[in-house]
């Protein structure tokens, strides 16, 4: 048995396998010596009676198509019958923790209209030795159970064939997380750019477009389904809110940085981004001192040039320094968090065979 795909947004599982179906048929029994030592022949399967199988979970064929398979009957009445081919099968994903999920796909295989009176299913061993490797996801174990139902007073047989699948997150943690992380540190050049730039505005859009293209390819990939969203998903969501934050702050620093320098700035504007700039104008104002001016001049200026020489410049490049140090606190605690959280709810989430 090989998975050939997963279809994430469809919910849906494409295999390729097939049955090893066997039974004893009465009316399939012979003497060999009668027959020059026969004792086994080869015969095409619509000849014979087949037993009544239904994939109650499947997409396209709800049968195979077996007339094209053709079945071995022994001396003894023996019919050994391997039917297979492709086929596509409901699967409810739970990708909460995509991409390091892993998820439990079955195969409902049921009696459709013969009751269990007439024919019981019984489960065969199997090996996991013919299991073929797929790219994407390593078929991590099979269960079987047998589930007999009752429907109009009759009991039928019903198989569970359970595969359990476990996603490889390498190529989905290069093309997703990873740009996603980097992303995050752009909105931080963002104030590292000089607010006369003129290219601040411009870099913060392009980030907080880069999120929404993501989340697109995101929303590409996954269910439309609000029981279970990614994890992934909504920190990069989370991302996009800091972007937009980022973008409003940009337009403030950049307003700050065009004030008019004939309106005094506010005391508290001063307090809240421009604490070192009481340094500067400190120092600039002792440096424009005459020589001749000394004890007096000196405390006239600390006491009304200090506030004449905090220019709105001042504060939008004392903003930008503020603002992007709380942008970096907030991205490296929600790259933190999320970390946790993923490899914390991926080594412990609870996946077990029903």
């Amino acid at each position: 048995m090989s998975v050939n795909n997963v279809d994430e947004k469809e919910q849906v599982i494409a295999i390729n396998g097939w049955l090893i179906l066997s039974w004893t048929d009465a009316f399939l029994q012979w003497d060999p010596a009668l027959y020059e030592d026969i004792d086994m022949i080869v015969i095409p399967s619509k000849k014979i009676w087949l037993p009544d199988i239904a994939f109650e979970n499947s997409v396209d064929n709800l049968f195979l198509d077996v007339e094209r398979f053709a079945a071995t009957v022994s001396s003894d009445g023996t019919v050994n019958f391997l039917p297979g081919g492709p086929i596509t099968l409901l699967c409810p994903l739970n990708l909460t923790n995509f991409p390091f999920d892993v998820q439990i796909c079955s195969i409902d295989i049921v009696s459709w209209t013969t009751p269990e009176r007439a024919m019981i299913y019984k489960l065969g061993s199997f090996t996991k030795d013919l299991l073929v490797e797929n790219g994407q996801w390593n078929i991590a174990d099979l269960n079987a159970s047998y589930i007999p139902f009752r429907d109009d007073g009759e009991t039928f047989s019903e198989v569970f064939l359970h595969i359990m699948l476990q996603r490889k997150p390498l190529y989905q943690a290069m093309n997703t997380i990873l740009p996603v992380i980097m992303m995050s540190f752009l909105n931080l050049a963002v104030f590292r750019l000089p607010p006369d730039s003129g290219e601040k505005v411009s870099l913060s859009i392009t980030v907080l477009l880069a999120y929404a293209v993501w989340l697109l390819m995101m929303s590409s990939i996954t269910p439309t389904t609000s029981d279970n969203l990614p994890l992934v998903e909504t920190f990069i969501t989370l991302f996009m809110g800091v972007s937009t934050i980022s973008v409003f702050v940009t337009v403030f620093i950049i307003r700050l940085n065009h004030g008019d320098d004939s309106t005094p700035v506010p005391q508290w504007m001063k307090k809240l981004f421009c604490v070192r700039c009481g340094r500067s104008a400190r120092s600039s104002s002792v440096k424009q001192l005459d020589s001749t001016d000394s004890t007096d001049s000196l405390g006239s200026l600390g006491s009304t040039d200090s506030a004449e020489t905090v220019t709105w410049k001042m504060m939008a490049q004392a903003a930008d320094r503020v603002a992007f140090y709380t942008i970096l606190a907030v991205t490296v605690i929600m790259l933190l968090t999320a970390t946790g959280i993923i490899g914390c709810k991926s080594a412990y989430q609870p996946v077990s065979f029903k």
